[in-house]
């Protein structure tokens, strides 16, 4: 459902990166 694009368009990074980063 391009959930990870607009992820992307908010934060600038993949929901797999932010989980990780979580900065």
């Amino acid at each position: 459902c391009g959930f990870e694009r607009a992820f992307r368009a908010w934060t600038g990074r993949t929901p797999a990166q932010a989980r990780s980063t979580r900065g």
